[in-house]
């Protein structure tokens, strides 16, 4: 197994290192000389847990309806709250949840799926901001054939 690692320096006294595992990559603050601060280098490193990286923004081209096709990608906001991830939308008003980024585009596409099948049965009803999301999300998702 190969550890890719590359450091930054950040501010005197602290850097950020950042490497690749087969999981994914992750990105650590640390202390750079923990000397200084009158630890050793184990103690700097001991209770740090490793803190994925996230992208800012990721494209999906499909729902997880498969009775849904994407026409053209849609493009996400990938946030972290506390210990969790969200992936959001705003074109559509919504968002999906999960303990890691991977299940928050999952819950995004299928929450999207779920929205196109609500909206389509009560476009005749819908208020002008729901009416408006209706136009394009009509626009982007169409019934598989």
């Amino acid at each position: 197994m190969t550890i890719e690692m590359k450091l930054r320096k950040l501010e005197p006294g602290n850097a950020e290192i950042q490497y690749e595992w087969p999981q994914g990559q992750f990105v650590q603050q640390i202390p750079l000389e923990p000397e200084e601060q009158g630890l050793s280098p184990e103690e700097a490193w001991t209770g740090v847990s490793p803190i994925p990286a996230i992208p800012a923004a990721v494209v999906i081209g499909s729902l997880f309806d498969d009775r849904l096709q994407l026409l053209a990608p849609i493009t996400l906001e990938l946030e972290r709250e506390g210990d969790f991830y969200i992936a959001k939308c705003d074109e559509f008003e919504e968002f999906g949840y999960g303990d890691d980024p991977f299940q928050a585009v999952d819950d995004f596409r299928q929450t999207l799926g779920e929205l196109y099948w609500t909206l389509k049965e009560e476009q005749s009803r819908l208020a002008p901001g729901l009416a408006s999301v209706w136009q394009r999300l009509d626009q982007v998702v169409r019934v598989a054939r």
